[in-house]
């Protein structure tokens, strides 16, 4: 008796959340059964008072997430306007093929004017425990040594190994190797050599890019 009041109940299809359906997988008279529609959903149910926005933060970002933290969204169909959310969850790994940690962000959407699927410009503003430095692309030399900038040094040169953290055409991040306080050479010559005496002249410093 319970088995067939439980294959009746099936009969009466219910949301788990109230909505509005987007696309239907069966149509009315057609016959479902058991299996009949492995693989395939019967309805789409989709809730937009609150948007989940779902972006991948790159590694060097990832541990300055914070849940609750600020995020803006933008859309190309309202220029001006900003749809204001917060970090709602993180996945709490990075994925190994992207090195990017999947998060959450939920935006209010009371008049509804954010469409579920809708592509977005999404803004966090993030701190990082040790940010990098940047310098002119035109510093970096890469051979057979490696990636490396000049740096003068008590009016000598010194070759430093860096390591690049983000390459943004006319400058470069630099993660490692350089001190704040160093005379980077803008664009160091092939003729240069580690203790070459020079004399050095200021040149006009990259600036950092705003936001997060």
């Amino acid at each position: 008796m319970r088995r067939l009041q439980e294959l009746v109940s099936f009969a009466t299809v219910r949301a788990p959340f109230e909505g509005t359906i987007t696309a239907r997988g069966v149509e009315v008279g057609q016959l479902v059964t058991a299996g009949s529609t492995a693989g395939t959903a019967m309805f789409r149910v989709s809730k937009t008072d609150v948007v989940r926005v779902m972006v991948s933060v790159p590694q060097a970002y990832a541990p300055g997430v914070r849940v609750g933290d600020a995020a803006t969204v933008r859309l190309r169909e309202y220029p001006g306007r900003a749809f204001r959310g917060s970090i709602a969850r993180t996945a709490g790994a990075l994925d190994a093929a992207t090195r990017t940690l999947l998060t959450e962000v939920r935006v209010p959407n009371a008049d509804r004017a954010l469409l579920a699927g809708m592509y977005a410009q999404l803004t966090l503003q993030l701190e990082r425990a040790s940010a990098p430095l940047y310098v002119p692309s035109t510093a970096l030399v890469v051979n057979a040594s490696g990636t490396r900038v000049a740096v003068v040094e008590g009016g000598a040169i010194r070759w430093r190994a860096v390591q690049i953290d983000a390459d943004l055409g006319d400058r470069v991040a630099v993660a490692t190797g350089l001190g704040e306080a160093e005379q980077v050479v803008v664009t160091p010559s092939d003729r240069l050599t580690e203790g070459m005496r020079v004399r050095a002249e200021m040149a006009s410093t990259p600036r950092a890019p705003s936001g997060g």
